[in-house]
C-alpha cells in the first residue's frame, strides 16, 4: 500500500474511481477557509453549537484568549474576522508604539522573537513594528496555535438560564 501524497490504502499513491481510500491531513486555517468558499457553508454555529467559552472578536486579545483557553483545555469558540479591525481601519504604513516584547502568546512560546527567528531577523531589524509586520506575526501566531476562527459577526446575546448567541451574518 502506498502513502504517496498522504493517500493510504491505494496502489501507486492515488485512489481509483469507486475505490475506498483514506487520506490523513491536519486541517489548517486555510483549509477551513477553502471549505467555506467551496461549499458556501457560512453558518459557523451549524444550528446548535454549544461552548463553554465564547470569544467575540479575533483581534490580538481574542487570539491570545483563544490560545490560552486551548492551553488550559477549555472548550471554546472564537468568532470574528482574524485581525479584521486592524486590517480595515489602521492606516497603511502605521508603526506600533509597542516593541517585540508585546506579543500575543500568554505561554511565551510563539512570541514575536520566535517569529523573527523563523525569518532570520532580530528585534532591531523590525522595530518600530510596522502594521504589516504585526499582521504577519498575528497570522503566524494563529497558525502556530491552530486557532480556528469562525467568520461570524455576533449581533445579539440573550440570557434565559444560559446565553443564546445570534449570528445572522457571516463574513464573506
Amino acid at each position: 500500500m502506498s502513502e504517496k501524497n498522504g493517500w493510504t490504502k491505494t496502489l501507486r499513491g492515488m485512489p481509483k474511481f469507486g475505490a475506498v481510500a483514506e487520506r490523513n491531513k491536519t486541517m489548517s486555517v486555510r483549509d477551513i477557509e477553502l471549505f467555506t468558499e467551496i461549499t458556501g457553508d457560512r453558518n459557523p454555529l451549524h444550528n446548535d453549537k454549544r461552548t463553554n467559552l465564547l470569544i467575540v472578536g479575533a483581534g490580538p486579545f481574542g487570539l491570545a484568549i483563544a490560545a490560552y483557553a486551548r492551553h488550559l483545555g477549555i472548550e471554546h469558540l472564537i468568532v470574528g474576522k482574524p485581525m479584521g479591525f486592524w486590517k480595515a481601519n489602521m492606516p497603511k504604513g502605521m508603526h506600533l508604539r509597542s516593541a517585540c516584547d508585546w506579543h500575543l502568546d500568554p505561554m511565551d512560546v510563539d512570541t514575536i522573537e520566535k517569529f523573527l527567528e523563523t525569518k532570520g531577523l532580530r528585534p532591531r531589524d523590525v522595530e518600530p513594528l510596522s502594521l504589516e509586520f504585526y499582521l504577519s506575526y498575528a497570522q503566524w501566531f494563529q497558525e502556530q496555535k491552530e486557532i480556528l476562527v469562525l467568520p461570524a459577526l455576533v449581533q445579539n446575546l440573550d440570557w434565559d438560564d444560559h446565553w443564546h448567541v445570534s449570528v445572522p451574518r457571516c463574513y464573506g
